[in-house]
């Protein structure tokens, strides 16, 4: 079997994304291959945020991200 090279992980900062993103830096670490995570932003209606619909935008992802993202950022690709 051939051995990983780029690893992709879809994030969005729950307890089972954090899971796998440790899970998939160990097997970058293993294979030597690059980490990836990505994470899509939900597209909101701005106008009726603006306006007082019901959504509100998130103030802060930080801290959520830096919780994730830091442990595996050794093997990340940056692109």
């Amino acid at each position: 079997m051939k051995p990983y090279q780029h690893i992709l992980v879809p994030v969005d900062f729950s307890q089972a994304s954090q899971n796998s993103v440790q899970r998939a830096a160990d097997l970058a670490q293993h294979y030597q291959a690059k980490l990836s995570l990505l994470h899509v932003v939900e597209d909101l209606s701005l106008g009726k945020v603006a306006f007082g619909g019901t959504q509100t935008l998130p103030m802060n992802a930080t801290a959520k991200q830096n919780q994730i993202v830091l442990p595996a950022s050794g093997y990340c690709s940056g692109k």
